[in-house]
């Protein structure tokens, strides 16, 4: 993608309530937030968000 098309978003992750797999969401944001899926992450060109 040419850079002048390209932004910069940020993707959130929460659980719903009343989720109907708490434990499988609480497994899920543990892990995109864990060193091996930023790794993954990076790979394919995504930052790590850091709260400013």
């Amino acid at each position: 993608m040419p850079a002048r098309y390209n932004t910069t978003a940020i993707y959130g992750g929460a659980m719903v309530k009343n989720a109907p797999h708490p434990h499988a969401a609480k497994a899920w944001l543990s892990f995109i937030q864990s060193p091996a899926a930023l790794k993954i992450f990076e790979h394919y060109g995504f930052k790590q968000y850091k709260r400013v």
